[in-house]
């Protein structure tokens, strides 16, 4: 994927069945998920280190893989999930 498009994506919340408002990332330069992680982490301003990130087609889904290609569009309401660690000292719920 080379053309400047966006994808949205949600943050899940770390509050359990509750997700952040879905926002659209840039996809410029990104040839695969591992690319589309670093411009996620820049756009949500993430502390986590990259690899503490996964990206998800579908809540309960497995984890899109670091060389898997990206959709070529989404829409708000089929936004990819963006999972990371819950903060230290809290429990996690099924993705966080």
């Amino acid at each position: 994927m080379s053309a400047t498009q966006q994808l949205w994506v949600v943050l899940r919340s770390n509050t359990p069945a509750q997700f952040r408002r879905p926002t659209q990332v840039q996809t410029k330069n990104c040839k695969n998920v591992d690319n589309f992680i670093d411009a996620i982490k820049k756009k949500l301003q993430l502390p986590h280190p990259p690899q503490d990130i996964t990206v998800h087609l579908i809540e309960d889904g497995p984890a899109m893989e670091p060389d898997e290609a990206l959709p070529t569009q989404n829409t708000k309401q089929t936004a990819l999930v963006v999972a990371v660690p819950p903060p230290p000292g809290t429990s996690p719920g099924r993705l966080t």
